[in-house]
């Protein structure tokens, strides 16, 4: 199923990027779309981001984040030091604080709806 989302992302509580209309794709409670060549997968267990150079996974329940060079193939633990998440039918809240940022990084998205294409 095709839904239509909106995606707004914060630095240091302060607006940095804002995405609207963004198709993504959703099944089995997981929302898969693409941003500037980057794609993202969310759900109520795991965060992904990736492209050709790395891959960032941060697992919702265990707390634990990965980053992947791809070219090196290095894996690096990273320490995560805030978590915070909300999964409902029309919101996604996704806050947190890695050991490798200065900043919380919170990712609030939006659900508009179903897409008829």
């Amino acid at each position: 199923m095709k839904k239509l989302l909106n995606l707004r992302l914060y630095k240091a509580k302060k607006i940095e990027n804002e995405y609207l209309n963004i198709k993504a794709l959703y099944n089995n409670n997981t929302y898969t779309f693409k941003i500037d060549g980057i794609k993202t997968i969310i759900s109520d267990k795991i965060f992904t981001r990736e492209n050709n150079e790395f891959k960032f996974t941060l697992d919702l329940i265990n707390k634990e984040g990965l980053y992947l060079l791809k070219e090196s193939d290095i894996l690096f633990d990273i320490d995560v030091l805030k978590l915070s998440f909300k999964f409902t039918e029309r919101n996604i809240i996704l806050e947190y604080r890695l050991s490798s940022d200065e900043d919380d990084i919170k990712v609030e998205i939006e659900i508009e709806g179903d897409l008829n294409e």
